[in-house]
């Protein structure tokens, strides 16, 4: 038996470990621990034909195999395998499918303000890199033996992008069907236009105050390095920085500072 033998172990050298056991396994098992996606895809690799050689295991509970490969078949292209592994050990009541790594640390920034007065509420956030990636993951979820008690909600940014995958969820929460919330456990929601906020559309960056937008904005523009390129591409550079910066920046904002996120935690 080998505990996490890749522990100390550069990324590109991993798959050497399995390089060097599959010269012993005519006369020996090995029993291999590990938290590596990597080293997971190796033993993987090893012998197709086999689909019980990795286990994924919950508190020394295996974990089906059956919920293990329709959660793979759904987020397979965009989840690793310890992602894939930390969704399905989750014990949480509540979990929600954010667009992005920045959707996701804001609302877990806005949630260590707000989980004192909601005692009784914990969630688990899951970045699913893009908002078409939520719909395939909740409709799977929904028609699939995939069975369960947990609650989950897809959040997506109110623009042309997130409403059309908002829309195509099948499960969009309207609020003035109040039973639909009662009877079902699957929703989908947009982001709510923040208080004195005009335009059509927005993302979950506008759900901050807009002083702390504009002085993150200021800030990427004056310290970004301009290079040789088209326009577009250096403002798609700033604007990604600034999302970037936002989230970092929102680890130290107040509780009315994020109060716009309130409603998302309390769904």
């Amino acid at each position: 038996m080998l505990d996490e033998p890749d522990s100390h172990i550069h990324l590109d050298n991993k798959k050497h470990i399995i390089d060097i056991l599959e010269q012993y396994k005519d006369n020996r098992q090995f029993i291999v621990t590990t938290h590596s996606p990597t080293l997971t895809k190796c033993i993987k690799d090893l012998d197709n034909d086999n689909e019980n050689r990795v286990y994924v295991l919950d508190n020394g509970k295996n974990i089906s195999t059956a919920k293990t490969k329709q959660i793979e078949h759904l987020v397979g292209d965009f989840w690793n395998s310890q992602e894939q592994t930390v969704f399905l050990s989750s014990h949480k009541n509540m979990v929600l499918l954010a667009e992005g790594k920045h959707d996701k640390e804001h609302i877990i920034n806005a949630w260590k303000h707000y989980k004192n007065d909601y005692p009784t509420l914990d969630f688990d956030v899951f970045s699913m890199d893009c908002a078409e990636n939520i719909s395939p993951l909740l409709t799977g979820l929904r028609t699939s033996e995939f069975q369960d008690r947990k609650k989950y909600v897809g959040i997506f940014d109110n623009d042309e992008a997130g409403i059309n995958a908002c829309n195509h969820t099948q499960v969009k929460y309207l609020k003035n069907k109040q039973s639909k919330k009662c009877k079902n456990k699957f929703f989908a929601i947009t982001y709510s236009k923040p208080e004195n906020y005009k335009e059509k559309h927005w993302t979950v960056e506008n759900l901050l105050p807009l002083n702390k937008y504009e002085s993150i904005y200021k800030k990427a523009i004056e310290t970004h390095s301009f290079e040789a390129k088209k326009i577009d591409d250096i403002s798609h550079d700033i604007q990604k920085r600034v999302k970037g910066m936002l989230a970092d920046e929102s680890k130290n904002y107040s509780k009315q500072d994020l109060i716009e996120f309130k409603k998302y935690l309390i769904f």
